[in-house]
């Protein structure tokens, strides 16, 4: 008889319960800034010890304490599922796809104060209080790929936006750069691939010389 997979809701659970206890206190108190407790002063009382507890530090620790080549291959995808699932949960990503464009999307809305768009939406991501119309790109980038190449972008001729944001990400989700990109001069610089269907684009420190182009990288930082 074949053996029963698990459920990815088991693995998630399995995954939960192997983190060191940092991680699951971080888990538990998502958020709370600071702590308050007790400790010996030394002579013999307690004293009252404010213990400054980052929410960053804790998520880190669990990630560095975790022995991730422990688990097997179906914990690592529920795992990878449950997180997709928080960010989702969070708002953060709005599919449980790749997340480099959702998340692309929520960090320049965010911080530029965009309105997102559905996902219906074609030719824009997001407008703004006057009404302009931004499709927003989002790239990452690793060693083994150090390529800035940004998603296809369909229908360039129609002018489905008004401006493209492009961000790109290093491989700790970083923000390398980003930039705010007048519809024109994507025209320009964006090249039609066939095998594609759609123009092609990469941010190259080039694309920063270009008088009407906007250096957003530190709004998103």
């Amino acid at each position: 008889m074949t053996p029963r997979l698990p459920k990815v809701k088991e693995l998630t659970a399995r995954f939960r319960s192997r983190l060191p206890r940092a991680a699951t206190w971080g888990v538990r108190h998502c958020g709370q800034k600071r702590q308050r407790r007790r400790a010996g002063d030394g002579h013999g009382g307690l004293a009252a010890v404010d213990a400054t507890v980052s929410d960053g530090y804790t998520r880190a620790y669990s990630m560095l304490t975790l022995n991730w080549s422990t688990l097997s291959i179906p914990e690592l995808l529920a795992a990878h599922c449950a997180i997709l699932g928080e960010l989702k949960k969070r708002e953060v990503v709005r599919s449980k796809n790749n997340p480099t464009g959702d998340y692309a999307e929520w960090l320049v809305s965010t911080n530029l104060g965009l309105r997102l768009e559905s996902n219906s939406a074609k030719g824009y991501d997001g407008t703004d209080a006057n009404g302009v119309r931004y499709q927003i790109k989002g790239r990452r980038i690793t060693p083994d790929n150090p390529s800035t190449q940004l998603s296809v972008i369909r229908n360039l001729d129609t002018k489905g936006f008004d401006v493209l944001i492009a961000v790109v990400f290093d491989e700790s989700w970083q923000v390398r750069s980003a930039a705010k990109i007048p519809h024109d001069i994507v025209c320009k610089l964006a090249t039609f691939r066939d095998h594609v269907n759609g123009h092609v684009m990469y941010l190259r420190p080039s694309v920063f010389t270009h008088p009407t182009v906007e250096d957003i990288s530190s709004m998103l930082t």
